[in-house]
Protein backbone atom coordinates (compact mmCIF):
# COMPACT_ATOMS: atom_id res chain seq x y z
CA UNK A 1 0.00 0.00 0.00
CA UNK A 2 1.56 3.45 -0.90
CA UNK A 3 1.36 5.95 1.23
CA UNK A 4 -1.02 9.32 0.25
CA UNK A 5 -3.52 6.39 -1.04
CA UNK A 6 -6.90 7.86 0.79
CA UNK A 7 -9.13 5.35 -0.54
CA UNK A 8 -7.44 2.63 1.47
CA UNK A 9 -9.29 0.98 4.35
CA UNK A 10 -8.82 -0.19 8.10
CA UNK A 11 -10.96 -2.42 9.93
CA UNK A 12 -10.60 -3.02 13.35
CA UNK A 13 -12.48 -5.47 16.09
CA UNK A 14 -11.43 -4.32 19.58
CA UNK A 15 -13.55 -7.25 21.35
CA UNK A 16 -13.16 -10.69 19.71
CA UNK A 17 -10.60 -13.71 19.93
CA UNK A 18 -13.28 -16.38 18.83
CA UNK A 19 -15.74 -18.09 16.41
CA UNK A 20 -18.34 -14.94 17.48
CA UNK A 21 -19.26 -12.78 14.66
CA UNK A 22 -16.90 -14.78 11.84
CA UNK A 23 -20.12 -14.59 9.66
CA UNK A 24 -20.74 -10.82 9.33
CA UNK A 25 -17.49 -9.94 9.89
CA UNK A 26 -16.25 -12.34 7.02
CA UNK A 27 -19.11 -10.71 4.91
CA UNK A 28 -17.63 -6.87 5.29
CA UNK A 29 -14.26 -7.96 4.42
CA UNK A 30 -15.11 -9.51 1.36
CA UNK A 31 -17.67 -6.31 0.19
CA UNK A 32 -14.77 -3.82 0.93
CA UNK A 33 -12.56 -6.62 -1.38
CA UNK A 34 -15.13 -5.49 -3.83
CA UNK A 35 -15.65 -2.27 -3.86
CA UNK A 36 -11.76 -1.44 -3.41
CA UNK A 37 -9.95 -4.64 -5.23
CA UNK A 38 -7.00 -3.18 -5.70
CA UNK A 39 -6.51 -1.40 -2.50
CA UNK A 40 -5.09 -3.20 1.05
CA UNK A 41 -7.64 -3.78 3.90
CA UNK A 42 -5.73 -3.22 6.77
CA UNK A 43 -7.34 -5.88 9.57
CA UNK A 44 -6.43 -5.50 13.05
CA UNK A 45 -8.16 -8.09 15.55
CA UNK A 46 -7.14 -10.72 17.93
CA UNK A 47 -4.89 -13.49 16.35
CA UNK A 48 -7.42 -16.05 17.30
CA UNK A 49 -10.01 -13.98 15.25
CA UNK A 50 -7.93 -13.56 12.26
CA UNK A 51 -6.98 -17.61 12.28
CA UNK A 52 -10.75 -18.18 12.03
CA UNK A 53 -11.40 -15.65 9.28
CA UNK A 54 -8.58 -16.77 7.34
CA UNK A 55 -9.72 -20.36 7.55
CA UNK A 56 -13.16 -19.13 6.49
CA UNK A 57 -12.05 -17.14 3.43
CA UNK A 58 -10.45 -20.63 2.11
CA UNK A 59 -13.41 -22.72 3.13
CA UNK A 60 -15.57 -19.90 0.87
CA UNK A 61 -12.79 -20.45 -1.49
CA UNK A 62 -13.11 -16.15 -1.33
CA UNK A 63 -10.23 -14.47 -3.00
CA UNK A 64 -8.67 -11.94 -0.28
CA UNK A 65 -5.40 -11.22 -1.13
CA UNK A 66 -5.00 -7.70 -0.29
CA UNK A 67 -6.25 -8.03 4.02
CA UNK A 68 -3.09 -7.55 5.49
CA UNK A 69 -3.52 -9.03 9.16
CA UNK A 70 -2.06 -6.69 12.13
CA UNK A 71 -2.84 -8.27 15.27
CA UNK A 72 -3.96 -6.32 18.54
CA UNK A 73 -5.05 -8.49 22.17
CA UNK A 74 -8.79 -8.11 22.54
CA UNK A 75 -10.34 -6.46 25.22
CA UNK A 76 -13.50 -6.91 27.24
CA UNK A 77 -12.86 -6.09 30.19
CA UNK A 78 -14.72 -3.33 31.91
CA UNK A 79 -12.78 -1.80 34.55
CA UNK A 80 -10.70 0.91 35.05
CA UNK A 81 -7.63 -0.76 33.82
CA UNK A 82 -9.31 -2.38 31.03
CA UNK A 83 -9.87 0.97 29.94
CA UNK A 84 -6.31 2.29 30.20
CA UNK A 85 -5.48 -0.69 28.25
CA UNK A 86 -8.09 0.22 25.19
CA UNK A 87 -7.09 3.32 25.24
CA UNK A 88 -3.46 2.38 24.53
CA UNK A 89 -4.22 -0.20 21.85
CA UNK A 90 -6.79 2.17 20.28
CA UNK A 91 -4.17 5.25 19.91
CA UNK A 92 -1.46 2.80 18.81
CA UNK A 93 -4.38 2.09 15.79
CA UNK A 94 -4.78 5.69 15.22
CA UNK A 95 -1.43 6.56 14.98
CA UNK A 96 -1.07 3.55 12.76
CA UNK A 97 -3.47 5.19 10.73
CA UNK A 98 -1.75 8.72 10.26
CA UNK A 99 1.18 7.29 9.63
CA UNK A 100 -0.13 5.67 6.91
CA UNK A 101 -2.49 8.34 5.81
CA UNK A 102 -5.39 5.79 6.48
CA UNK A 103 -9.06 7.93 6.36
CA UNK A 104 -11.78 5.16 6.82
CA UNK A 105 -11.86 3.11 10.28
CA UNK A 106 -14.38 0.50 9.95
CA UNK A 107 -14.95 -1.10 13.82
CA UNK A 108 -16.49 -4.72 13.24
CA UNK A 109 -17.16 -4.92 17.10
CA UNK A 110 -16.75 -2.50 19.90
CA UNK A 111 -18.36 -1.61 23.70
CA UNK A 112 -19.32 0.96 24.99
CA UNK A 113 -16.17 2.57 26.94
CA UNK A 114 -14.39 1.36 23.65
CA UNK A 115 -16.62 3.81 21.08
CA UNK A 116 -16.42 6.42 24.32
CA UNK A 117 -12.19 5.97 24.27
CA UNK A 118 -12.50 6.51 20.41
CA UNK A 119 -14.65 9.20 19.97
CA UNK A 120 -12.33 11.34 22.18
CA UNK A 121 -9.35 10.49 21.04
CA UNK A 122 -11.07 11.57 17.35
CA UNK A 123 -11.33 15.39 18.18
CA UNK A 124 -7.52 15.92 18.73
CA UNK A 125 -6.84 17.94 15.72
CA UNK A 126 -3.96 15.16 14.72
CA UNK A 127 -6.51 12.53 13.99
CA UNK A 128 -9.48 14.79 12.44
CA UNK A 129 -9.16 13.32 9.58
CA UNK A 130 -9.98 9.87 10.21
CA UNK A 131 -13.63 9.44 9.45
CA UNK A 132 -14.91 6.19 11.76
CA UNK A 133 -17.67 3.80 11.36
CA UNK A 134 -19.33 1.46 14.46
CA UNK A 135 -20.96 -1.96 13.32
CA UNK A 136 -23.37 -1.59 16.44
CA UNK A 137 -24.89 -5.23 17.77
CA UNK A 138 -26.78 -6.47 20.64
CA UNK A 139 -25.87 -3.35 23.23
CA UNK A 140 -28.32 -0.98 20.89
CA UNK A 141 -31.09 -3.37 22.63
CA UNK A 142 -29.90 -1.12 26.13
CA UNK A 143 -31.93 2.07 24.69
CA UNK A 144 -35.23 0.05 24.99
CA UNK A 145 -34.84 -0.26 28.73
CA UNK A 146 -31.75 -0.81 30.46
CA UNK A 147 -33.45 -1.86 33.51
CA UNK A 148 -35.39 -4.73 31.89
CA UNK A 149 -31.24 -5.37 29.95
CA UNK A 150 -30.12 -5.56 33.50
CA UNK A 151 -33.02 -7.58 34.75
CA UNK A 152 -32.64 -10.11 31.84
CA UNK A 153 -29.14 -10.76 32.36
CA UNK A 154 -30.10 -11.60 36.13
CA UNK A 155 -32.41 -13.69 35.43
CA UNK A 156 -30.57 -15.50 32.80
CA UNK A 157 -27.91 -15.95 35.61
CA UNK A 158 -30.30 -17.56 37.83
CA UNK A 159 -31.79 -19.97 35.16
CA UNK A 160 -28.05 -21.02 34.60
CA UNK A 161 -27.57 -21.48 38.15
CA UNK A 162 -30.28 -23.84 38.66
CA UNK A 163 -30.05 -25.74 35.54
CA UNK A 164 -25.85 -26.48 36.73
CA UNK A 165 -27.45 -27.41 40.26
CA UNK A 166 -29.77 -29.98 38.77
CA UNK A 167 -27.28 -31.36 37.08
CA UNK A 168 -24.01 -31.10 39.49
CA UNK A 169 -25.20 -31.73 42.61
CA UNK A 170 -21.52 -32.48 44.00
CA UNK A 171 -20.44 -29.39 42.42
CA UNK A 172 -23.04 -26.87 44.39
CA UNK A 173 -20.05 -25.04 46.40
CA UNK A 174 -18.31 -24.08 43.22
CA UNK A 175 -21.45 -23.39 41.15
CA UNK A 176 -22.60 -21.27 43.92
CA UNK A 177 -19.38 -19.56 44.20
CA UNK A 178 -19.60 -18.61 40.43
CA UNK A 179 -22.91 -17.71 40.49
CA UNK A 180 -22.39 -14.62 42.93
CA UNK A 181 -19.50 -13.47 41.19
CA UNK A 182 -21.33 -13.37 37.69
CA UNK A 183 -24.45 -11.01 40.41
CA UNK A 184 -21.26 -8.90 41.61
CA UNK A 185 -19.63 -8.41 38.42
CA UNK A 186 -21.92 -5.06 37.72
CA UNK A 187 -20.66 -3.51 41.21
CA UNK A 188 -16.61 -3.44 39.95
CA UNK A 189 -17.62 -1.33 36.75
CA UNK A 190 -17.72 1.79 35.86
CA UNK A 191 -21.62 2.65 34.84
CA UNK A 192 -22.08 4.36 31.68
CA UNK A 193 -24.94 6.08 30.37
CA UNK A 194 -26.07 3.98 26.98
CA UNK A 195 -27.84 7.23 24.99
CA UNK A 196 -25.55 10.01 26.64
CA UNK A 197 -22.40 7.80 25.48
CA UNK A 198 -23.98 7.96 21.42
CA UNK A 199 -24.26 11.25 21.76
CA UNK A 200 -20.64 12.43 23.91
CA UNK A 201 -18.38 14.00 21.75
CA UNK A 202 -20.13 13.41 18.10
CA UNK A 203 -19.41 14.62 14.85
CA UNK A 204 -19.26 14.33 11.45
CA UNK A 205 -15.76 11.91 11.35
CA UNK A 206 -18.59 9.54 13.37
CA UNK A 207 -21.27 6.95 11.37
CA UNK A 208 -22.87 3.48 12.52
CA UNK A 209 -24.05 0.82 10.88
CA UNK A 210 -27.14 -1.38 11.66
CA UNK A 211 -27.79 -4.61 10.26
CA UNK A 212 -31.72 -4.94 9.61
CA UNK A 213 -34.32 -2.52 8.65
CA UNK A 214 -36.68 -2.95 11.87
CA UNK A 215 -33.47 -1.76 13.71
CA UNK A 216 -33.31 1.92 11.87
CA UNK A 217 -37.35 1.86 12.04
CA UNK A 218 -37.47 1.11 15.55
CA UNK A 219 -34.12 3.39 16.36
CA UNK A 220 -35.93 6.95 15.35
CA UNK A 221 -38.26 6.57 18.57
CA UNK A 222 -35.07 6.62 20.76
CA UNK A 223 -32.56 8.42 19.08
CA UNK A 224 -32.09 11.46 16.31
CA UNK A 225 -30.88 8.42 13.93
CA UNK A 226 -30.03 11.14 11.23
CA UNK A 227 -27.80 13.31 13.39
CA UNK A 228 -25.72 10.35 14.58
CA UNK A 229 -25.46 9.20 11.00
CA UNK A 230 -27.19 5.85 11.29
CA UNK A 231 -27.05 3.92 8.04
CA UNK A 232 -28.67 0.37 7.16
CA UNK A 233 -26.59 -2.02 5.64
CA UNK A 234 -28.12 -5.92 5.35
CA UNK A 235 -26.16 -8.33 7.37
CA UNK A 236 -23.88 -8.81 5.15
CA UNK A 237 -23.87 -12.88 3.89
CA UNK A 238 -20.90 -14.86 1.69
CA UNK A 239 -23.32 -17.44 -0.14
CA UNK A 240 -21.38 -20.40 -2.24
CA UNK A 241 -21.99 -21.11 -5.17
CA UNK A 242 -24.79 -22.55 -6.98
CA UNK A 243 -27.63 -20.75 -5.62
CA UNK A 244 -29.86 -23.29 -6.52
CA UNK A 245 -31.86 -25.39 -4.29
CA UNK A 246 -30.34 -28.27 -3.46
CA UNK A 247 -32.64 -31.75 -3.33
CA UNK A 248 -34.40 -32.22 -0.02
CA UNK A 249 -34.56 -35.55 1.21
CA UNK A 250 -36.94 -35.85 4.34
CA UNK A 251 -36.22 -38.16 6.68
CA UNK A 252 -38.37 -40.13 9.13
CA UNK A 253 -37.31 -38.28 12.17
CA UNK A 254 -37.65 -35.06 12.51
CA UNK A 255 -34.16 -33.68 12.81
CA UNK A 256 -33.88 -29.39 14.21
CA UNK A 257 -30.56 -27.81 15.59
CA UNK A 258 -29.89 -25.69 17.79
CA UNK A 259 -26.86 -23.68 15.52
CA UNK A 260 -23.92 -21.34 17.51
CA UNK A 261 -24.61 -20.05 20.70
CA UNK A 262 -28.43 -20.64 21.10
CA UNK A 263 -30.53 -19.80 24.38
CA UNK A 264 -29.49 -22.52 26.72
CA UNK A 265 -31.86 -21.28 29.72
CA UNK A 266 -35.30 -21.18 26.70
CA UNK A 267 -34.15 -24.63 25.55
CA UNK A 268 -33.88 -26.29 28.66
CA UNK A 269 -37.95 -25.51 29.23
CA UNK A 270 -38.47 -26.42 25.64
CA UNK A 271 -37.07 -29.77 26.49
CA UNK A 272 -39.16 -29.55 29.67
CA UNK A 273 -42.40 -28.97 28.02
CA UNK A 274 -42.07 -31.48 25.08
CA UNK A 275 -41.10 -34.00 27.91
CA UNK A 276 -44.28 -33.41 29.25
CA UNK A 277 -46.48 -33.19 26.47
CA UNK A 278 -44.86 -36.67 25.26
CA UNK A 279 -46.51 -38.27 28.06
CA UNK A 280 -49.59 -36.62 27.68
CA UNK A 281 -52.28 -39.41 26.15
CA UNK A 282 -54.42 -36.74 24.40
CA UNK A 283 -51.29 -35.25 22.53
CA UNK A 284 -50.25 -38.86 20.86
CA UNK A 285 -51.44 -40.97 18.48
CA UNK A 286 -52.09 -45.15 20.31
CA UNK A 287 -48.69 -46.13 17.95
CA UNK A 288 -46.65 -43.29 18.67
CA UNK A 289 -46.95 -43.68 22.83
CA UNK A 290 -44.90 -46.66 22.28
CA UNK A 291 -41.55 -45.50 22.04
CA UNK A 292 -39.72 -42.75 23.51
CA UNK A 293 -39.50 -39.64 21.93
CA UNK A 294 -35.82 -40.05 21.01
CA UNK A 295 -37.42 -42.27 17.91
CA UNK A 296 -39.07 -39.05 16.32
CA UNK A 297 -37.34 -36.17 17.01
CA UNK A 298 -33.51 -34.97 17.46
CA UNK A 299 -32.44 -31.66 18.32
CA UNK A 300 -28.48 -31.42 17.62
CA UNK A 301 -26.61 -29.44 19.33
CA UNK A 302 -24.25 -27.57 16.56
CA UNK A 303 -22.75 -25.95 19.40
CA UNK A 304 -19.94 -25.44 22.39
CA UNK A 305 -23.01 -24.63 24.66
CA UNK A 306 -24.91 -27.67 25.69
CA UNK A 307 -25.61 -27.17 29.43
CA UNK A 308 -29.07 -28.26 31.00
CA UNK A 309 -29.49 -30.83 27.67
CA UNK A 310 -28.05 -33.83 29.13
CA UNK A 311 -31.41 -35.34 30.76
CA UNK A 312 -33.31 -35.69 27.16
CA UNK A 313 -32.47 -38.69 25.22
CA UNK A 314 -33.35 -36.49 21.96
CA UNK A 315 -30.93 -34.09 22.37
CA UNK A 316 -27.75 -35.01 20.82
CA UNK A 317 -24.20 -33.67 21.16
CA UNK A 318 -21.90 -34.97 18.32
CA UNK A 319 -18.88 -32.57 19.65
CA UNK A 320 -18.45 -32.18 22.99
CA UNK A 321 -15.76 -29.83 25.20
CA UNK A 322 -14.29 -27.40 22.62
CA UNK A 323 -15.78 -24.98 20.12
CA UNK A 324 -16.57 -26.10 16.68
CA UNK A 325 -15.42 -25.06 13.56
CA UNK A 326 -16.71 -24.22 10.54
CA UNK A 327 -16.51 -27.29 8.88
CA UNK A 328 -17.90 -29.38 11.56
CA UNK A 329 -20.43 -26.66 11.68
CA UNK A 330 -21.43 -27.06 8.04
CA UNK A 331 -21.16 -31.11 8.20
CA UNK A 332 -23.66 -31.45 11.31
CA UNK A 333 -26.10 -29.21 9.60
CA UNK A 334 -26.49 -31.25 6.17
CA UNK A 335 -29.01 -33.48 7.08
CA UNK A 336 -31.53 -30.92 9.85
CA UNK A 337 -34.83 -30.38 8.58
CA UNK A 338 -35.11 -26.92 10.38
CA UNK A 339 -33.26 -24.81 12.85
CA UNK A 340 -34.89 -23.94 16.57
CA UNK A 341 -34.09 -19.60 17.21
CA UNK A 342 -35.38 -19.77 20.95
CA UNK A 343 -35.26 -15.50 21.46
CA UNK A 344 -37.67 -14.28 23.41
CA UNK A 345 -40.09 -11.14 22.23
CA UNK A 346 -37.91 -8.89 23.66
CA UNK A 347 -34.64 -9.77 22.27
CA UNK A 348 -33.49 -8.46 19.16
CA UNK A 349 -35.56 -5.76 18.97
CA UNK A 350 -32.79 -3.32 18.13
CA UNK A 351 -30.60 -6.04 16.54
CA UNK A 352 -29.85 -9.00 14.29
CA UNK A 353 -29.28 -12.30 15.18
CA UNK A 354 -26.75 -14.06 13.18
CA UNK A 355 -28.92 -17.51 13.59
CA UNK A 356 -31.18 -16.35 10.62
CA UNK A 357 -28.48 -15.50 8.45
CA UNK A 358 -27.35 -19.08 9.33
CA UNK A 359 -30.65 -20.41 8.22
CA UNK A 360 -30.64 -18.42 4.63
CA UNK A 361 -27.07 -19.50 4.09
CA UNK A 362 -27.81 -23.09 4.64
CA UNK A 363 -31.43 -23.10 3.54
CA UNK A 364 -32.62 -24.59 6.79
CA UNK A 365 -36.57 -23.36 7.71
CA UNK A 366 -37.12 -21.90 11.14
CA UNK A 367 -39.02 -22.23 14.25
CA UNK A 368 -38.82 -19.48 16.29
CA UNK A 369 -40.12 -17.50 19.04
CA UNK A 370 -41.43 -14.55 17.98
CA UNK A 371 -39.24 -11.23 18.26
CA UNK A 372 -39.02 -8.48 15.65
CA UNK A 373 -35.44 -9.27 13.93
CA UNK A 374 -36.91 -13.29 12.52
CA UNK A 375 -39.97 -11.63 12.19
CA UNK A 376 -38.93 -9.61 9.60
CA UNK A 377 -37.51 -11.95 7.52
CA UNK A 378 -40.85 -14.42 7.53
CA UNK A 379 -43.62 -12.14 5.81
CA UNK A 380 -46.71 -14.30 5.52
CA UNK A 381 -47.06 -13.92 1.89
CA UNK A 382 -43.48 -15.63 1.44
CA UNK A 383 -42.49 -17.54 5.06
CA UNK A 384 -39.64 -18.90 6.20
CA UNK A 385 -40.41 -20.95 8.51
CA UNK A 386 -43.29 -20.98 11.85
CA UNK A 387 -43.60 -17.87 14.21
CA UNK A 388 -44.55 -19.05 18.11
CA UNK A 389 -45.31 -16.39 21.14
CA UNK A 390 -44.60 -19.07 23.81
CA UNK A 391 -42.69 -22.24 24.37
CA UNK A 392 -45.50 -24.22 24.91
CA UNK A 393 -47.03 -23.52 21.65
CA UNK A 394 -43.39 -24.05 19.82
CA UNK A 395 -43.39 -27.82 21.86
CA UNK A 396 -47.34 -28.59 20.00
CA UNK A 397 -45.68 -27.07 16.69
CA UNK A 398 -42.68 -29.20 16.97
CA UNK A 399 -45.10 -32.54 18.18
CA UNK A 400 -47.55 -31.54 15.72
CA UNK A 401 -45.06 -32.04 12.84
CA UNK A 402 -44.54 -35.53 14.22
CA UNK A 403 -47.82 -36.72 14.07
CA UNK A 404 -48.28 -35.27 10.46
CA UNK A 405 -45.39 -36.04 8.56
CA UNK A 406 -46.33 -35.60 4.94
CA UNK A 407 -48.07 -31.87 6.18
CA UNK A 408 -43.91 -31.49 7.26
CA UNK A 409 -42.67 -32.38 4.01
CA UNK A 410 -45.06 -30.21 2.05
CA UNK A 411 -44.29 -27.19 4.77
CA UNK A 412 -40.71 -27.64 5.26
CA UNK A 413 -40.26 -27.31 1.08
CA UNK A 414 -42.46 -24.38 0.62
CA UNK A 415 -40.17 -22.84 3.38
CA UNK A 416 -36.95 -23.64 1.66
CA UNK A 417 -38.35 -22.63 -1.47
CA UNK A 418 -39.10 -19.04 0.06
CA UNK A 419 -35.79 -18.69 1.28
CA UNK A 420 -34.29 -18.37 -1.91
CA UNK A 421 -36.39 -15.14 -2.38
CA UNK A 422 -34.52 -13.72 1.03
CA UNK A 423 -30.83 -14.71 0.01
CA UNK A 424 -30.36 -12.05 -2.65
CA UNK A 425 -31.68 -8.93 0.38
CA UNK A 426 -28.46 -10.14 2.42
CA UNK A 427 -26.15 -11.46 -0.21
CA UNK A 428 -23.04 -8.49 0.43
CA UNK A 429 -22.23 -8.76 -3.79
CA UNK A 430 -25.58 -6.95 -4.13
CA UNK A 431 -25.55 -4.85 -1.69
CA UNK A 432 -22.30 -2.70 -2.02
CA UNK A 433 -23.94 0.23 -3.10
CA UNK A 434 -25.37 0.47 0.87
CA UNK A 435 -22.15 -0.31 1.94
CA UNK A 436 -19.89 2.20 -0.07
CA UNK A 437 -22.49 5.07 1.40
CA UNK A 438 -22.75 4.22 4.80
CA UNK A 439 -18.66 4.66 4.57
CA UNK A 440 -18.83 7.14 2.16
CA UNK A 441 -16.47 5.45 0.04
CA UNK A 442 -15.63 5.69 -3.42
CA UNK A 443 -16.32 2.73 -6.20
CA UNK A 444 -13.18 1.56 -7.14
CA UNK A 445 -14.31 -1.91 -8.55
CA UNK A 446 -13.86 -1.38 -12.05
CA UNK A 447 -10.27 0.72 -11.28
Amino acid sequence: MSNGDHSSIAVCDLCLNNEIHETVNLGFLYGLSLISPKQDILFYADEGHQEIIKTNTKTQGLNLEQIRYIHIPSNLNASYWGYILSYIRIKRILDHLIQLEVKKLLILSSVDFQRLILKKLLKRKCYQGITCCFVMHGDLDCLISPKHKSQEVQEVAGTYFWVEFYFNFKNYLKIRIKYALKKCQNYLTPKINFKAHLLANHSSQIRYIVLAPHILTQLSNYIDTDYLAFHYVPHPAVFRKPHSLPQYTPSKKLKCAIFGYGNPPTLFDLNRRLAQLWQTPADQKEDLRLHDLAHHLEIRMISSNHQGTEAFSWVSTPIKGRTLNRSEMEELIQDIDLLLILYESHRYQLSCSGSIIEALSYQKPVFFLDNPCIRSFNTTDQPIGQNFGTIQELALGLLNYIHNPEKRTIELEKFRQNIMYYRPQVDIKLNLSKLRLALDLKDHSSV
